[in-house]
């Protein structure tokens, strides 16, 4: 089975107080690749070298027998990768921390989760 995915990009810049500013600044649709389900290694290195270091993973939580209602028995799923490096905006010679946040799916709208 081919593996979806979609990318949500976004802008962080550290502050002096020690947080962060945070933007997001695109999202991909939900777009087909050329790897298959028992691929993710494959994917996973690809995406690492077009993105940077993974400092994390993408977590949904899922409702049981489809209903959209906090429940105890809520789960919650890992879904994909958060990226980061350094990039130089377009427009100047100024570096920001570029995240991309890649959401599997096993087919449109429906989760990859493991």
């Amino acid at each position: 089975m081919t593996i979806y995915i979609k990318e949500t990009y976004l802008n962080r810049q550290p502050r002096d107080d020690g947080n962060d500013d945070t933007h997001i600044f695109g999202q991909s649709s939900i777009m087909p690749t050329d790897y298959e389900d028992d691929q993710r290694g494959v994917l996973y290195r690809s995406l690492q070298k077009e993105y940077g270091s993974c400092i994390g993973h993408v977590y949904v939580d899922t409702f049981p027998n489809g209903k959209e209602v906090a429940s105890p028995n809520m789960v919650t799923s890992r879904v994909g990768w958060v990226f980061e490096m350094r990039e130089e905006y377009t427009d100047s010679h100024d570096i920001y921390i570029k995240q991309v946040w890649v959401s599997l799916y096993n087919e449109i709208e429906e989760y990859a989760a493991w």
